[in-house]
């Protein structure tokens, strides 16, 4: 069950919701240590639980059959609080990726930006998952509108300068964090497979 409802939170908050929430904590980490659990398979019930044999009513049959899950404990250290109040230096949190929704492994990355939820025990939950470069000594992010993070009344994309442009191969950048991301003029410029940002955001 505890399992079951920490998936139910991920997938209820959205790995990339345009939503600006205010209960929810996103940060640039540095990861310390990721431990793998074993794998977990949940089942989800079917909404109708009156129907006949061979009813095709979508509602008769399971959402998900079956969702094969890892699961991880992680502790990262806070580099930067990017959203949200924490006053500690490294934080602890749960991890699901399931094969249903896109993920089966966290980033490889040691620096990514991480949301994470607490639930009513006081345990944390990732909730999101950013890949983020670090270049001229500055935090830097490629334009989407659909940051969670980023209040875009208030925080305008700039423009680059030659040394913050970065170079992402488009396809991987879909595997690996799942995001579709729209590379259009004027926020990018196409060179073969690869998207070069020309605005974005600092950190």
């Amino acid at each position: 069950m505890k399992k079951l409802s920490l998936l139910l939170i991920l997938i209820g908050n959205s790995f990339f919701s345009q939503e600006y929430k205010t209960d929810q904590l996103y940060f640039i980490g540095e990861k310390i240590t990721q431990q793998s659990l074993p794998l977990f398979k949940v089942h989800f019930p079917a909404e109708r639980q009156d129907c006949k044999e061979n009813d095709e009513d979508i509602k008769c049959h399971p959402l998900i059959v079956k969702s094969e899950c890892f699961e991880y404990c992680s502790e990262y250290r806070i580099v930067k609080v990017l959203k949200g109040n924490y006053d500690r230096k490294t934080i602890h949190f749960a991890s699901a990726y399931c094969n249903e929704f896109g993920y089966t492994r966290p980033l490889n990355d040691n620096y990514i930006i991480i949301g994470v939820v607490m639930d009513k025990d006081g345990n944390y939950h990732q909730t999101y998952i950013e890949k983020v470069y670090y270049k001229k000594n500055k935090w830097i992010l490629p334009y989407t509108k659909e940051y969670p993070f980023i209040n875009y009344l208030i925080k305008q994309p700039q423009n680059f300068t030659q040394g913050e442009r970065l170079k992402i191969d488009m396809e991987k950048q879909f595997d690996e964090t799942h995001h579709q991301r729209k590379y259009n003029f004027p926020y990018y410029k196409k060179k073969g497979k690869y998207a070069i940002s020309l605005m974005g955001f600092v950190l």
